[in-house]
């Protein structure tokens, strides 16, 4: 058995014995996102908006526009694999729809990374 396998085997009983819990989970994702990543940084411009209901912060950029209020949600006009909301919660991901739109059920601070395909992922400036 090589050590590799041997630490296979441990993570594992330990993943059935004491699991982290999902929260714990996502939010280490979100705070290890910063090592070893290359990202292109995304300049997003604050836009006045006017909301239908409750407060809202818009942004724009040459690749979409990201509005934020009860939730987030978005249009991007590059190809976009996936999108990954990044909060004080941890990770959600929200599926991309062939338009190019997006949204998620997340308040509060957020940042966006943009997955695109043989690229490195987009990220924004936290917003709030």
């Amino acid at each position: 058995m090589t050590d590799a396998e041997l630490l296979a085997d441990l993570a594992g009983m330990l993943d059935r014995l004491d699991p982290v819990p999902a929260r714990v989970h996502r939010a280490a994702i979100a705070a290890g996102a910063f090592l070893g990543m290359a990202w292109d940084w995304l300049d997003l411009i604050p836009a006045p908006a006017v909301a239908v209901r409750g407060d809202a912060r818009v942004w724009h950029s040459s690749v979409g526009v990201i509005e934020l209020s009860d939730g987030v949600s978005g249009l991007i006009t590059i190809p976009v694999k996936r999108v990954e909301i990044h909060s004080g919660n941890g990770v959600v991901e929200a599926p991309v729809d062939l338009g190019g739109g997006f949204s998620a059920d997340v308040s509060g601070r957020v940042r966006l990374v943009l997955h695109r395909d043989g690229d490195v992922p987009l990220v924004t400036e936290w917003l709030s």
